[in-house]
């Protein structure tokens, strides 16, 4: 074979390999960062002001599989269900940012505060279901 052919065989050669990678550059999808957990919480907020308490709490759950040491998505989700009077839920949330941070004083109230508001409704139901209207003294009898 002429070197020419040659050369001109090595040539093709690489514009292939070339190309072969270019495509394979261009195919492979590329990943989006993942967003900061500041970003999440901003976003989450966000969310929250305009009403979209739903989007809101998807986005705080998912900062919270995001950054499973991070107490905050929860802390926020707890105080989001305890403004709406969810206390159950808003105790849940509140008892998984303590897990995180047992000494954390936000969390350790929205707990304490909801159980007292739940509690209270409990009697109260109790109380009208039983008709127990009499005397402070007969109504622990009862």
């Amino acid at each position: 074979m002429p070197a020419t052919t040659l050369s001109r065989i090595a040539c093709l050669a690489s514009a292939l390999l070339l190309t072969a990678c270019a495509t394979t550059e261009q195919a492979a999808p590329r990943k989006s960062a993942a967003p900061t957990l500041a970003q999440v919480m901003s976003d989450a907020d966000a969310a929250a002001r305009a009403g979209q308490h739903e989007r809101a709490l998807a986005l705080l759950k998912a900062g919270g599989s995001s950054y499973p040491a991070d107490k905050a998505p929860w802390l926020q989700m707890a105080q989001m269900k305890f403004d709406r009077g969810q206390y159950g839920d808003a105790i849940g949330h509140a008892l998984e940012a303590l897990e995180r941070d047992p000494d954390d004083k936000v969390a350790n109230s929205i707990v304490a505060v909801s159980g007292l508001r739940v509690s209270g409704k409990a009697l109260a139901d109790l109380s009208r279901q039983n008709n127990l209207n009499g005397p402070p003294r007969s109504e622990p009898q009862d």
